[in-house]
């Protein structure tokens, strides 16, 4: 209950409080850096100028000139970045270094240089060697329990440390940050403490050994903590902090034994993530995630902070509904390709999932949170915060609506929808823009936290119906658009929903896409009855190329309120359709209790060619062995119509053995070549 109320308390100071929950004086970052990213804009100093300012603004914020000054007096202790962690501002720098005019590459190797410390301490497990002043302005809390020589403070850095390199390097495999040498002292991993405002840095040292981008570094953290974070680690937030700024910055340093060239976001997303696999007491992440849930339009690859430290909870859904290693396996890839596209493959191999799925999931994860968890998904739901619905419908029907704020690539956008008391069906007709590629979902729920979800199927246009049955039933519905086409920019999807009463029906395609020249082929209509009562309903169906159609069962099908059927329609392509070339049969319904009820829908067809059907007459008979047998031995009119046509073995070349083949399809009953489509319906 002492955790719950302490994480609740994050929320809503986050939410009263919004900068309160980070260090104080925070919007002075937007002051500083503002007045260098301008000066930069307007061409008044250089891009590298501009990045060695920021370092001067990290390393020595005093240091600055007069014109970047903030407003209020700038020392060590003034906070100057709206951030926990400076190591993305100084991997800008150190990425660019060598491109820079000679002046400014003299002045940030001084202030990437590393700091020189009063006393040394070798961590427990013998991985890190911690650098640390007892006295000035950079010394750590003194304080020795156990009068062992070393602070108290140091020693329970080193103890985070070690459990660091224990769970990423030892229990996830992870590769360990680049061997630095005697840099330091020995080839220990560094750690330095310095009086700084903000949680600590990662900083990128030299290239690596490797094939592939890796460096080696090491790390700087704030030598006390102080006033840096409200968590809910039950010894004080201060030990919190410092526990996840370990946690967080070797992350980093293990992310460089991969790719320092990698996406910024997602090296800050997956290093806030391991802050929750290594001390899920402290959750400091809360601190950020409110601004996701709050934003849920901005892409997930998007490069604000403090937006890529909520994005957190993206790598938290990998590994929570799938495996804590995942990660591990992107960075992996993201030697070779970005970290975030490496999942394209892992996602798909290890877990038989697409990363637009997995994101079209996860979307769903998020909204069920707070009081709409229903203890499916986050551990931590109900102290998450909810997400925010910009669009509220207030009465319907309505048609063709634009959503309020347009989602970003891998982003979305919520659409709450008013539920009737009168009984009857909603229908939801979701259509995204034609540029993007899209996923739409609808979630239903009684009371607070029982919930169903709806998937809609869109085409490729991005259009799509669901229809939510006995909506009377529940309290809200809301529908979910997102934008699956990463890295775009902003589009519109439109939304339009109605309740019906009466009559009511859906279509959907079944089958293949494949047709063969002169053969019955078979593709079918789903219907679904989605009115209050039983409807009978007429089938339809059509070619847009003129190639024979008809419903085999012709007579009026009778539903009753909600069920569905398949109705089956036989497609001839006639004489002459040479292979690859395609038409578009559309099926549809009608109502026979109003005939105003009506839904169709359309399934591509395109021609192949039947391996066996050496005559090409849409048969397999003796015909066709009797035409082989002349090709075969009196070289009489080969396969029609192309060579393929005579493979009834499906293994290349047409020759005796697919002759062989056909005479026991035909005499001996064997089943047809098992490279052609066969027609299920």
């Amino acid at each position: 209950m002492v955790r719950q109320i302490a994480l609740l308390f994050a929320v809503l100071l986050w939410n009263v409080f919004p900068r309160l929950a980070l260090a104080s004086g925070p919007q002075q970052v937007s002051e500083v850096f503002s007045k260098i990213d301008r000066d930069y804009s307007i061409g008044k100093i250089s891009y590298g100028k501009s990045l060695v300012l920021k370092v001067r603004a990290v390393k020595n914020a005093s240091s600055l000139p007069v014109e970047y000054r903030v407003s209020t007096v700038v020392d060590s202790n003034t906070p100057i970045l709206d951030s926990r962690c400076a190591t993305l501002t100084l991997l800008e720098a150190w990425r660019a270094r060598t491109s820079l005019e000679p002046a400014l590459q003299l002045e940030l190797q001084s202030l990437l240089a590393r700091p020189v410390r009063q006393k040394q301490f070798d961590s427990p497990g013998g991985h890190f060697r911690l650098h640390y002043d007892t006295s000035g302005a950079k010394s750590v809390p003194l304080v020795d329990s156990a009068l062992s020589g070393v602070p108290d403070f140091v020693e329970r850095i080193g103890i985070y440390a070690d459990s660091s390199w224990r769970t990423q390097v030892e229990n996830f495999g992870y590769l360990a940050p680049p061997s630095d040498g005697s840099d330091g002292g020995d080839s220990r991993y560094d750690i330095y403490f310095d009086d700084i405002s903000f949680f600590g840095f990662t900083q990128a040292e030299f290239i690596g050994p490797e094939s592939w981008d890796d460096a080696t570094s090491y790390i700087v953290c704030n030598n006390d903590f102080v006033g840096l974070s409200v968590n809910s680690d039950p010894e004080g937030s201060e030990i919190g902090a410092a526990k996840v700024t370990i946690a967080h910055e070797f992350q980093h340093a293990v992310q460089f034994a991969y790719d320092f060239g990698d996406e910024l976001w997602f090296m800050e997303s997956t290093a806030t993530w391991m802050e929750e696999m290594l001390f899920d007491e402290v959750d400091d992440n809360y601190n950020y995630f409110p601004q996701f849930q709050s934003a849920p339009h901005t892409a997930l690859t998007k490069t604000i902070a403090t937006h890529y430290y909520s994005t957190f909870i993206w790598p938290l859904y990998l590994s929570q509904q799938h495996d804590t290693t995942l990660m591990r396996q992107a960075w992996e890839g993201g030697r070779f390709k970005n970290a975030f596209d490496a999942l394209l493959d892992s996602l798909p191999v290890l877990y038989g999932i697409s990363r637009d799925s997995a994101f079209s999931e996860f979307i769903v994860w998020t909204y069920l949170t707070g009081a709409r968890d229903d203890g499916q998904h986050f551990e931590e739901a109900p102290a998450y915060p909810e997400m925010r619905i910009f669009d509220t419908v207030t009465s319907l029907p309505v048609a063709n609506l634009q959503v309020k704020l347009k989602p970003q690539g891998y982003g979305s956008a919520f659409v709450r929808l008013p539920v009737s008391a009168s009984p009857g069906t909603m229908k939801i007709a979701f259509n995204g823009n034609d540029g993007r590629t899209w996923s739409a979902t609808v979630i239903a729920t009684r009371g607070v936290s029982d919930h169903d979800i709806f998937s809609i199927s869109l085409d490729s246009a991005g259009f799509g119906i669901v229809f939510v049955p006995s909506q009377e039933q529940y309290s809200e519905i809301t529908l979910i658009g997102l934008n699956l086409s990463a890295y775009s920019a902003s589009a519109e999807y439109l939304y339009s929903a109605e309740i019906i009463s009466g009559a009511a029906l859906s279509g959907a395609p079944v089958g293949d896409t494949i047709a063969y020249t002169l053969m019955d082929n078979h593709v079918g209509l789903k219907i679904t009855n989605h009115g209050t009562g039983t409807d009978s309903f007429l089938v339809f169906a059509h070619d847009n190329g003129g190639w024979a159609t008809s419903v085999l069962d012709s007579r009026a099908i009778v539903l009753p309120s909600g069920s569905d059927t398949t109705a089956v329609v036989s497609v001839i392509p006639p004489a002459g359709i040479l292979p690859g070339m395609q038409s578009t049969v559309t099926m549809g319904a009608v109502s026979l209790t109003d005939g105003s009820v009506a839904d169709s829908t359309t399934i591509g067809q395109t021609i192949d060619v039947f391996q066996g059907d050496f005559n090409w007459d849409g048969k397999l008979n003796i015909v066709d062995i009797t035409t082989m047998i002349s090709w075969i031995f009196s070289g009489g009119v080969g396969p029609s119509p192309e060579t393929s046509a005579g493979d009834a073995t499906c293994d290349g070349p047409a020759n005796i053995v697919d002759l062989t083949y056909l005479i026991s399809i035909v005499f001996e009953g064997k089943p047809f070549p098992g490279c052609n489509v066969a027609d299920s319906l």
